[in-house]
């Protein structure tokens, strides 16, 4: 399936600037999971996918552990181990903010590899 480039672009965009006002696990979430649907309407196969977006979980995760590590330590202790400490409110921002990210780079990297 062909498609204009600079609707790609626009496409691309209105992801990008949904992410970029909302800051919450659930709407952060729901666009991740929308853009996960439309994966196979890339035309591009697993294996494709797979080599180009093998970095976004590293990548993800380890903001999302730093974020959980720097947050404001409220609400009740998950984990506690002295000079680390996780709490429910931390873990939560932990969370949103690797959501954000795969949500944020994923259209970006998908662009890049389906656009001449």
């Amino acid at each position: 399936m062909r498609c204009n480039p600079v609707s790609k672009i626009f496409s691309g965009f209105i992801f990008t600037a949904a992410v970029l006002l909302s800051v919450d696990v659930v709407s952060s979430g729901l666009l991740l999971l929308c853009e996960l649907c439309l994966l196979p309407a890339t035309g591009l196969n697993l294996t494709v996918l797979v080599r180009r977006l093998w970095f976004l979980p590293v990548i993800t995760l380890s903001s999302g552990w730093a974020t959980a590590l720097l947050a404001e330590k409220t609400g009740q202790v998950v984990w506690d181990m002295g000079f680390v400490v996780f709490t429910t409110h931390s873990l939560l921002a932990g969370t949103a903010i690797m959501l954000r990210g795969m949500s944020l780079a994923l259209p970006a990297v998908v662009l890049l590899a389906t656009i001449d």
